[in-house]
């Protein structure tokens, strides 16, 4: 039950990422940096909670997932500065169904439990096929082919990446394995924008500026949360795709909360309800 918890939270906080993204519209690359600033330095306030397995593949999958995580965030922000957070939604389908097959592939015991139980795998695939009928429904315009295309690969890394990420943490010291996968994650990305910004000649008085900071530090919050809560989610989830289904949700939250807000939104409430119906069945399925 607690991969429930940490998948619904982890919607929320990626619907604050792209609602930051789109009200703030700082430069991304900017943003990015002082979010994996703000994340370092709250993980660094607790090395010494961290476990280090002797594992040498834990190091390697942090790094990777990192670099798939980096460009991700990177894309999110960008779409949602141009009102588009939902295009960078449309990977979350292929992602969610990926991780869900490698994860059967790689794991024997997991698929006999599904050949064992064909209604709790009937159930597990209408909620993904549900869910994947919902996000290209919620809000069809912002749909092309360019933009299907770039995400799709995204999609498929995203689904090794949280596979790597389960088969790698042990499952004797969650929490402070966790806590030292996020800090090497955090450190590379660091690492890489850095090695981004000077390339790009983005080093400037812009990216110290009290407002970028603030902007950086406002949207790297919840995007900080919601890769720790992805993290424990498909750590605590019998499968790793499963908390990318809830992960589906966000553009659900996104038009409650423009609705609140009096923001236009063209997204569609019955494409939502069956969003929230497919994360539902999901969970009958699987409690």
């Amino acid at each position: 039950m607690q991969w429930i918890i940490y998948g619904l939270l982890h919607s929320l906080f990626r619907a604050g990422l792209s609602e930051a993204g789109r009200v703030l519209k700082a430069d991304r690359w900017h943003m990015a940096f002082w979010h994996a600033i703000c994340a370092v330095t709250v993980l660094a306030c607790l090395f010494p909670f961290m476990a280090w397995p002797e594992d040498g593949r834990f190091y390697f999958a942090a790094v990777i997932v990192s670099l798939i995580m980096t460009v991700g965030t990177l894309m999110s922000l960008n779409l949602a500065a141009q009102n588009k957070a939902r295009v960078a939604a449309i990977y979350m389908p292929l992602e969610a169904f990926a991780a869900f097959v490698i994860w059967l592939l790689v794991m024997p015991t997991a698929f006999q439990a599904h050949m064992h139980d064909l209604q709790m795998t009937g159930m597990v695939v209408l909620s993904y096929l549900l869910a994947g009928i919902a996000l290209f429904k919620i809000r069809s315009p912002d749909l092309t082919l360019q933009t299907f295309s770039a995400v799709v690969p995204l999609g498929v890394t995203y689904a090794v990446a949280a596979v790597a990420t389960k088969l790698v943490i042990p499952v004797t010291a969650v929490v402070p394995s966790v806590l030292a996968f996020l800090f090497i994650s955090y450190l590379t990305m660091m690492a890489v924008l850095i090695g981004a910004l000077l390339l790009r000649k983005k080093i400037n008085k812009s990216l110290i500026s009290p407002q970028t900071a603030k902007a950086g530090i406002i949207a790297g919050i919840p995007a900080a949360l919601a890769y720790a809560t992805f993290v424990f989610g498909i750590v605590y989830a019998p499968n790793p795709g499963f908390p990318s289904i809830l992960a589906m949700l966000v553009p659900v939250w996104l038009l409650i909360v423009h609705r609140i807000e009096g923001v236009e939104d063209k997204a569609s409430p019955l494409a939502g309800l069956l969003m929230l119906a497919s994360a539902a069945l999901l969970i009958f399925a699987t409690i």
